[in-house]
């Protein structure tokens, strides 16, 4: 399955929905348990989960692979 590349830049003082951040990144629940597990902080308030911008491109670029 080839994934979504996003339409859009991840603005790093934006806070997104989860969910709006996984189908913008083309992340499956996988690959969000993989970026939690290496440090990606999110904050839920009542039944809905946050994360910031900067938040994902903190993790992505910590462990993640550079790649020339």
């Amino acid at each position: 399955m080839e994934s979504r590349k996003p339409t859009q830049p991840i603005v790093p003082d934006q806070l997104y929905p989860l969910g709006v951040a996984m189908e913008h990144l083309g992340w499956s629940y996988q690959t969000l348990r993989r970026a939690r597990n290496s440090g990606l902080r999110s904050w839920q308030f009542g039944r809905h989960t946050f994360v910031l911008g900067s938040e994902i491109i903190r993790t992505v670029t910590k462990a993640g692979r550079e790649k020339h």
